[in-house]
């Protein structure tokens, strides 16, 4: 593979990606390529280029990691609705029994609204639960372990890897039997 075309490749990913792929290279290799903190992607990749060179062993393990990120990537739901799963309204949602307890937890973090511009549970909410969730677990309080407790139950992890690769501000997916 020429490192024109080995460059165009890891330019599909995105910074992150980069970063994982760095990160998974170094767990498996006990090396990997100099990640220079705040550089642009390009120099990113120059920097994957230049550590192949030294390493051409762990090329095929590079482009394997690549193609997986790549196909995880086109594969994630970002726009439109998923076969399986469907969005729910806020007002919905805001006439739940539990909601009076959610309300909370929904609203904790205040850098992103749980709600979206026409007015769907964003995907901003799910991970305030979690967020809500894992600090008052260790709660002194036993009403708030409790609905700790009963958020957890929600199982959000599944909700949060259902909307994996989702912005936060749009609206999220939930498994259609959820709230029809």
């Amino acid at each position: 593979m020429k490192a024109s075309e080995f460059e165009a490749l890891l330019s599909q990913l995105t910074v992150r990606d980069l970063y994982e792929v760095h990160n998974q290279l170094y767990h498996q290799f006990q090396s990997a390529p100099v990640w220079d903190t705040g550089a642009t992607k390009a120099a990113q990749v120059r920097h994957f280029t230049y550590w192949v060179k030294d390493n051409p062993g762990n090329l095929n393990t590079i482009i394997t990691l690549v193609n997986q990120m790549v196909q995880k990537a086109a594969m994630a739901p970002t726009r439109g609705p998923v076969s399986g799963t469907h969005y729910i309204a806020w007002a919905d949602f805001q006439k739940l029994r539990s909601y009076p307890d959610l309300a909370q937890a929904i609203t904790f973090e205040q850098s992103g609204k749980p709600i979206t511009r026409d007015g769907y549970v964003s995907v901003h909410a799910i991970y305030n639960m979690s967020a809500w969730e894992s600090w008052k677990s260790s709660s002194l309080s036993a009403h708030e372990r409790a609905l700790a407790s009963a958020i957890s139950n929600l199982n959000l992890y599944a909700l949060m890897k259902l909307n994996e690769g989702r912005r936060k501000d749009q609206p999220a997916l939930f498994p259609q039997n959820l709230l029809t």
